[in-house]
Protein backbone atom coordinates (compact mmCIF):
# COMPACT_ATOMS: atom_id res chain seq x y z
CA UNK A 1 0.00 0.00 0.00
CA UNK A 2 2.86 2.38 0.79
CA UNK A 3 4.34 1.80 -2.66
CA UNK A 4 1.00 2.59 -4.30
CA UNK A 5 0.63 5.84 -2.34
CA UNK A 6 4.20 6.76 -3.21
CA UNK A 7 3.46 6.25 -6.90
CA UNK A 8 0.37 8.44 -6.65
CA UNK A 9 2.43 11.10 -4.92
CA UNK A 10 5.10 10.94 -7.64
CA UNK A 11 2.50 11.38 -10.39
CA UNK A 12 1.26 14.54 -8.72
CA UNK A 13 4.71 16.16 -8.58
CA UNK A 14 5.97 15.09 -12.00
CA UNK A 15 8.18 17.74 -13.61
CA UNK A 16 5.89 17.78 -16.66
CA UNK A 17 3.58 19.89 -14.50
CA UNK A 18 6.16 22.69 -14.81
CA UNK A 19 5.28 22.96 -18.51
CA UNK A 20 1.62 23.35 -17.57
CA UNK A 21 1.76 25.97 -14.79
CA UNK A 22 5.24 27.43 -15.21
CA UNK A 23 6.93 28.92 -12.15
CA UNK A 24 3.83 28.17 -10.08
CA UNK A 25 5.13 24.60 -10.11
CA UNK A 26 7.69 25.58 -7.47
CA UNK A 27 4.99 27.21 -5.34
CA UNK A 28 3.07 23.94 -5.67
CA UNK A 29 6.10 21.89 -4.57
CA UNK A 30 6.74 24.22 -1.63
CA UNK A 31 3.21 23.80 -0.31
CA UNK A 32 3.48 20.04 -0.70
CA UNK A 33 6.72 20.11 1.29
CA UNK A 34 5.35 22.17 4.19
CA UNK A 35 2.19 20.04 4.33
CA UNK A 36 3.84 16.66 3.85
CA UNK A 37 2.86 15.36 7.31
CA UNK A 38 -0.80 16.14 6.70
CA UNK A 39 -0.64 14.60 3.21
CA UNK A 40 0.82 11.38 4.59
CA UNK A 41 -1.74 11.26 7.39
CA UNK A 42 -4.74 12.01 5.17
CA UNK A 43 -3.41 9.97 2.19
CA UNK A 44 -4.57 12.61 -0.29
CA UNK A 45 -3.66 16.07 -1.59
CA UNK A 46 -6.91 17.82 -0.69
CA UNK A 47 -5.05 20.13 1.67
CA UNK A 48 -3.49 21.73 -1.43
CA UNK A 49 -6.81 22.83 -2.91
CA UNK A 50 -6.44 26.36 -1.52
CA UNK A 51 -2.92 27.06 -2.84
CA UNK A 52 -3.95 29.10 -5.85
CA UNK A 53 -6.78 31.59 -6.16
CA UNK A 54 -6.29 31.86 -9.92
CA UNK A 55 -4.18 29.87 -12.34
CA UNK A 56 -2.95 30.23 -15.91
CA UNK A 57 -2.44 26.92 -17.69
CA UNK A 58 -0.49 26.02 -20.80
CA UNK A 59 -1.56 22.58 -22.01
CA UNK A 60 0.00 21.46 -25.28
CA UNK A 61 0.30 25.12 -26.35
CA UNK A 62 -3.34 25.83 -25.55
CA UNK A 63 -3.81 28.49 -22.90
CA UNK A 64 -6.45 28.54 -20.17
CA UNK A 65 -7.35 30.81 -17.26
CA UNK A 66 -9.16 29.38 -14.26
CA UNK A 67 -10.44 31.53 -11.40
CA UNK A 68 -10.24 28.76 -8.82
CA UNK A 69 -11.47 30.80 -5.86
CA UNK A 70 -14.51 32.12 -7.73
CA UNK A 71 -15.44 28.67 -9.07
CA UNK A 72 -15.23 27.13 -5.59
CA UNK A 73 -17.35 29.95 -4.17
CA UNK A 74 -20.02 29.43 -6.83
CA UNK A 75 -20.17 25.65 -6.38
CA UNK A 76 -19.92 25.77 -2.61
CA UNK A 77 -17.23 23.10 -2.85
CA UNK A 78 -13.45 23.11 -2.67
CA UNK A 79 -12.46 20.83 -5.52
CA UNK A 80 -11.61 23.00 -8.52
CA UNK A 81 -7.85 22.56 -8.10
CA UNK A 82 -8.35 18.84 -7.52
CA UNK A 83 -10.05 18.61 -10.91
CA UNK A 84 -7.25 20.63 -12.48
CA UNK A 85 -4.74 18.11 -11.12
CA UNK A 86 -6.77 15.20 -12.46
CA UNK A 87 -7.58 16.59 -15.90
CA UNK A 88 -4.53 18.73 -16.71
CA UNK A 89 -1.68 17.45 -14.54
CA UNK A 90 -2.50 13.74 -14.80
CA UNK A 91 -4.32 14.06 -18.13
CA UNK A 92 -6.49 11.08 -17.26
CA UNK A 93 -8.92 11.36 -20.18
CA UNK A 94 -6.69 12.10 -23.19
CA UNK A 95 -3.33 10.49 -22.39
CA UNK A 96 -4.08 7.10 -23.96
CA UNK A 97 -4.94 8.46 -27.41
CA UNK A 98 -3.23 9.83 -30.49
CA UNK A 99 -5.39 12.24 -32.49
CA UNK A 100 -4.71 12.60 -36.20
CA UNK A 101 -7.09 15.57 -36.52
CA UNK A 102 -9.24 16.08 -33.43
CA UNK A 103 -10.83 19.22 -34.90
CA UNK A 104 -13.02 16.88 -36.97
CA UNK A 105 -14.29 15.07 -33.88
CA UNK A 106 -17.23 16.15 -31.75
CA UNK A 107 -17.02 15.54 -28.00
CA UNK A 108 -19.67 14.54 -25.50
CA UNK A 109 -18.74 15.05 -21.87
CA UNK A 110 -21.01 12.91 -19.70
CA UNK A 111 -20.67 14.06 -16.11
CA UNK A 112 -19.21 17.48 -16.83
CA UNK A 113 -19.21 18.66 -13.21
CA UNK A 114 -17.96 22.29 -13.16
CA UNK A 115 -16.68 21.97 -16.72
CA UNK A 116 -12.90 21.53 -16.45
CA UNK A 117 -12.69 18.71 -19.00
CA UNK A 118 -15.18 20.45 -21.29
CA UNK A 119 -12.94 23.51 -21.18
CA UNK A 120 -9.93 21.43 -22.18
CA UNK A 121 -11.94 19.63 -24.85
CA UNK A 122 -13.10 22.90 -26.39
CA UNK A 123 -9.56 23.52 -27.65
CA UNK A 124 -9.20 20.08 -29.23
CA UNK A 125 -12.57 19.12 -30.65
CA UNK A 126 -15.07 20.61 -33.08
CA UNK A 127 -17.98 21.01 -30.66
CA UNK A 128 -18.38 19.91 -27.05
CA UNK A 129 -21.72 18.87 -25.56
CA UNK A 130 -21.53 18.77 -21.78
CA UNK A 131 -24.13 16.88 -19.78
CA UNK A 132 -24.34 17.59 -16.07
CA UNK A 133 -27.39 17.07 -13.82
CA UNK A 134 -26.49 19.24 -10.84
CA UNK A 135 -27.80 22.79 -11.05
CA UNK A 136 -25.11 24.16 -8.73
CA UNK A 137 -22.47 23.65 -11.44
CA UNK A 138 -24.23 25.65 -14.16
CA UNK A 139 -22.76 29.03 -13.23
CA UNK A 140 -19.32 27.47 -12.69
CA UNK A 141 -19.43 26.11 -16.23
CA UNK A 142 -20.61 29.42 -17.66
CA UNK A 143 -17.83 31.33 -15.92
CA UNK A 144 -15.13 28.93 -17.12
CA UNK A 145 -16.30 29.24 -20.72
CA UNK A 146 -16.79 33.00 -20.54
CA UNK A 147 -13.36 33.62 -18.96
CA UNK A 148 -11.75 31.60 -21.76
CA UNK A 149 -13.90 32.96 -24.61
CA UNK A 150 -15.17 29.49 -25.49
CA UNK A 151 -17.97 29.44 -28.06
CA UNK A 152 -18.06 25.76 -29.07
CA UNK A 153 -19.07 24.17 -25.74
CA UNK A 154 -22.73 23.71 -24.84
CA UNK A 155 -24.06 22.73 -21.41
CA UNK A 156 -27.12 20.49 -21.17
CA UNK A 157 -28.41 20.41 -17.61
CA UNK A 158 -30.03 17.02 -17.12
CA UNK A 159 -29.78 13.34 -16.35
CA UNK A 160 -29.31 10.62 -18.93
CA UNK A 161 -32.65 8.97 -19.61
CA UNK A 162 -31.34 5.51 -18.85
CA UNK A 163 -29.35 6.59 -15.81
CA UNK A 164 -30.15 4.55 -12.72
CA UNK A 165 -29.82 7.57 -10.44
CA UNK A 166 -31.97 10.29 -12.00
CA UNK A 167 -33.64 12.74 -9.68
CA UNK A 168 -36.51 14.89 -10.91
CA UNK A 169 -35.48 17.61 -8.46
CA UNK A 170 -32.54 18.42 -10.73
CA UNK A 171 -33.30 18.73 -14.40
CA UNK A 172 -34.44 17.26 -17.70
CA UNK A 173 -34.03 13.66 -18.73
CA UNK A 174 -31.73 13.20 -21.73
CA UNK A 175 -31.63 10.32 -24.19
CA UNK A 176 -28.04 9.87 -25.38
CA UNK A 177 -29.01 8.27 -28.69
CA UNK A 178 -31.53 11.02 -29.49
CA UNK A 179 -28.98 13.71 -28.63
CA UNK A 180 -26.47 12.28 -31.11
CA UNK A 181 -29.13 12.17 -33.82
CA UNK A 182 -30.59 15.60 -33.07
CA UNK A 183 -27.22 17.38 -33.19
CA UNK A 184 -25.98 15.31 -36.17
CA UNK A 185 -22.86 14.36 -34.22
CA UNK A 186 -20.22 12.12 -35.73
CA UNK A 187 -16.75 10.80 -34.96
CA UNK A 188 -17.52 11.37 -31.30
CA UNK A 189 -14.97 11.36 -28.51
CA UNK A 190 -17.05 10.23 -25.54
CA UNK A 191 -15.84 11.04 -22.03
CA UNK A 192 -17.80 9.41 -19.22
CA UNK A 193 -17.69 9.96 -15.47
CA UNK A 194 -21.22 9.42 -14.19
CA UNK A 195 -20.59 7.81 -10.82
CA UNK A 196 -21.70 4.27 -11.61
CA UNK A 197 -24.52 5.05 -14.03
CA UNK A 198 -22.29 3.95 -16.91
CA UNK A 199 -23.62 0.41 -16.51
CA UNK A 200 -27.21 1.51 -17.13
CA UNK A 201 -26.06 3.71 -20.02
CA UNK A 202 -24.37 0.82 -21.80
CA UNK A 203 -27.51 -1.30 -21.76
CA UNK A 204 -29.04 0.72 -24.60
CA UNK A 205 -26.30 2.99 -25.94
CA UNK A 206 -25.77 3.17 -29.70
CA UNK A 207 -22.06 3.58 -30.45
CA UNK A 208 -22.30 3.83 -34.23
CA UNK A 209 -21.21 7.48 -34.23
CA UNK A 210 -18.67 7.10 -31.41
CA UNK A 211 -14.99 6.82 -32.40
CA UNK A 212 -13.37 6.73 -28.96
CA UNK A 213 -14.35 6.39 -25.31
CA UNK A 214 -12.53 7.56 -22.19
CA UNK A 215 -14.30 6.68 -19.00
CA UNK A 216 -14.02 6.22 -15.27
CA UNK A 217 -15.36 2.86 -14.12
CA UNK A 218 -17.14 2.44 -10.77
CA UNK A 219 -17.16 -1.31 -10.44
CA UNK A 220 -19.24 -1.41 -7.27
CA UNK A 221 -22.22 -0.42 -9.42
CA UNK A 222 -22.17 -3.10 -12.10
CA UNK A 223 -20.43 -5.76 -14.13
CA UNK A 224 -17.59 -4.41 -16.26
CA UNK A 225 -17.79 -7.41 -18.56
CA UNK A 226 -21.15 -6.17 -19.88
CA UNK A 227 -19.52 -2.92 -21.02
CA UNK A 228 -16.61 -4.75 -22.62
CA UNK A 229 -18.97 -7.01 -24.55
CA UNK A 230 -20.85 -3.96 -25.87
CA UNK A 231 -17.55 -2.44 -27.03
CA UNK A 232 -16.62 -5.61 -28.87
CA UNK A 233 -19.98 -5.63 -30.65
CA UNK A 234 -19.13 -2.18 -32.03
CA UNK A 235 -15.59 -3.23 -33.01
CA UNK A 236 -13.67 -1.31 -30.35
CA UNK A 237 -10.18 -2.02 -29.10
CA UNK A 238 -9.74 -1.12 -25.43
CA UNK A 239 -7.32 -1.01 -22.54
CA UNK A 240 -8.01 -1.01 -18.81
CA UNK A 241 -5.96 1.03 -16.35
CA UNK A 242 -5.75 1.36 -12.60
CA UNK A 243 -5.86 4.67 -10.71
CA UNK A 244 -2.15 5.19 -11.45
CA UNK A 245 -2.72 5.01 -15.19
CA UNK A 246 -1.01 1.63 -15.44
CA UNK A 247 -2.45 -0.90 -17.89
CA UNK A 248 -3.95 -3.87 -16.04
CA UNK A 249 -5.13 -7.25 -17.30
CA UNK A 250 -7.11 -8.03 -14.14
CA UNK A 251 -10.55 -6.47 -14.68
CA UNK A 252 -11.05 -6.09 -10.94
CA UNK A 253 -8.20 -3.57 -10.76
CA UNK A 254 -9.59 -1.29 -13.47
CA UNK A 255 -10.50 2.29 -12.63
CA UNK A 256 -10.36 3.67 -16.18
CA UNK A 257 -11.37 2.28 -19.54
CA UNK A 258 -10.06 3.65 -22.83
CA UNK A 259 -11.42 2.48 -26.15
CA UNK A 260 -11.04 3.32 -29.82
CA UNK A 261 -13.00 1.93 -32.74
CA UNK A 262 -10.86 -0.04 -35.16
CA UNK A 263 -9.89 2.03 -38.22
CA UNK A 264 -10.85 5.21 -36.36
CA UNK A 265 -8.90 8.44 -36.80
CA UNK A 266 -8.33 8.34 -33.02
CA UNK A 267 -5.62 5.85 -32.20
CA UNK A 268 -5.45 3.98 -28.90
CA UNK A 269 -2.13 3.65 -27.06
CA UNK A 270 -1.80 0.16 -25.62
Amino acid sequence: MFNINLKKFAININFSIFKIIGLNYFVYLFFIFINIKNIIREKNLNILNNIFKKLKINFKKNFFFIDISAIDNISGENNCFGLIREIFFKNVYLSKFIFTDSSKNDCIDLGANIGIFSLLASKFFNNVYSIEPQIKYIDCYKKLMSDNHVTNAFLINGYLYNSNEFDNDYANLIDFNKLVKKESLKDIFLKIDIEGSEFALFQDINLNKVSAISMEVHQNNGNLQNILEKLMIYDFDYVLCNSLGEVVSNHNLATYLYGSKKHSSILLLK
